[in-house]
């Protein structure tokens, strides 16, 4: 069983969590229930355009770092601190992507899934500055866009690896 997770962008669930010093504590749940079918009819068309969509084992890597925000310090100079937790991450990542890359073949769904995985069991490391709650929120975002954009007629991998990374978060350093 997969025990990656991603954080899809669009809400069916909202919580209240109300408390009082006195520890009493009232929660309350609220599920858009007709949102749910549609969600889920919405998920499984981006799943199967992600294992359409051909993706060159060459690309993986970036990609996952494009979907995750993961960018390299500018100027690094070898046998640096920095230099080692870059091709640690580095290392990590092609793992990843070489996983899945073998498991599910050369597809959007295994580069989703070698987001994922790193999204939910991200190393330590000083190129991350995302917690797991933002890597996963990061992932789902993807999942969305990039499934949209690899259906539209004329969608080049090489073309969306050039594009600028849109969404911009807080840096936050991981925590385990």
């Amino acid at each position: 069983m997969c025990r990656n997770g991603l954080i899809a962008p669009d809400t069916i669930v909202r919580f209240a969590f109300a408390h009082q010093r006195n520890l009493r504590v009232d929660i309350q749940f609220e599920v858009a229930r007709d949102r749910l079918a549609t969600l889920q009819t919405e998920m499984s068309e981006q799943f199967a355009s992600l294992k359409t969509c051909r993706v060159p084992r060459a690309a993986f890597e970036q990609m996952v770092r494009k979907a995750l925000l993961i960018l390299p310090l500018k100027l690094t100079k070898p046998g640096t601190r920095e230099a080692h937790e870059w091709a640690s991450l580095d290392g990590h990542i092609q793992g990843l992507c070489n996983r899945y890359a073998s498991e599910l073949g050369e597809n959007g769904y295994a580069v989703l899934n070698a987001i994922t995985d790193l999204a939910s069991h991200p190393p330590r490391n000083a190129h991350l500055h995302r917690e797991r709650h933002g890597l996963q929120r990061l992932a789902g975002t993807w999942l969305t866009t990039f499934a949209y954009d690899c259906a539209e007629p004329g969608f080049a991998i090489d073309t969306y690896l050039r594009e600028p990374e849109t969404c911009e978060a807080p840096r936050v350093l991981v925590t385990a």
